[in-house]
């Protein structure tokens, strides 16, 4: 008879336990720019298409700003693309991007986000035409400007990190996927002051 060759199954198993339990600093692969970019991407757009997906089920409270109505009746297709970004807080910076403090409400927040949106806005415009819809217009900029935000922040913390702790440390891993890939990113993204906060406020930053 053929000798029984042993199974592999147990062995590779063990390795793996052994490797859980061993007590040395794990080595990882650092992440390149660009893999880190795509990913950044990637999981930013997973987000918004489950944001769109439930504004377009589910009636949202942005029906009762006034603004959101003249929107929605000129520029239908526009309007709903930015929906999910409307929401909560993100009205009231909306209306401060597009106007100015009109009344008590907008007192509690910030100038700093709404300026830099509506001065890059105003610097797009220069170069690339009057936009019709302002109110939307400001809004899509208001996303973009978060976008490049975090992308910032990304950087500068993960720089940090890579100096803390070494490039292919666990922290520097950890980091990257807890910044990368943030269902909490939808807050980010929107039209808040959150991302212009954390990148001035990032350790990489100082």
């Amino acid at each position: 008879p053929k000798p029984q060759t042993p199974n592999p199954k147990p062995r590779r198993i063990f390795r793996k336990f052994s490797k859980a339990l061993d007590p040395r600093p794990r080595v990882y692969n650092p992440m390149s720019k660009r893999k880190a970019f795509v990913v950044f991407i990637l999981a930013r757009l997973g987000v918004y298409l489950i944001g769109l997906v439930s504004s377009l089920l589910i009636k949202h409270g942005e029906v009762a700003v006034e603004a959101y109505r003249v929107q929605e009746r000129s520029s239908p297709v526009a309007f709903a693309l930015l929906k999910p970004f409307l929401f909560y807080d993100a009205d009231f910076f909306a209306e401060l991007m597009s106007s100015s403090y009109s009344y008590g409400k907008h007192s509690v927040f910030f100038p700093g986000y709404p300026a830099l949106v509506r001065v890059i806005f105003e610097i797009l415009e220069v170069f690339f035409g009057k936009v019709e819809q302002r109110f939307l217009g400001l809004v899509a900029t208001g996303v973009m400007v978060n976008l490049l935000l975090q992308w910032l922040s990304y950087l500068l913390f993960s720089a940090f990190v890579s100096s803390a702790f070494g490039s292919s440390s666990l922290q520097k891993r950890s980091a990257d996927l807890f910044l990368l890939i943030n269902p909490l990113s939808i807050y980010f993204t929107a039209p808040y002051s959150e991302s212009l906060s954390s990148s001035s406020k990032s350790p990489g930053s100082a």
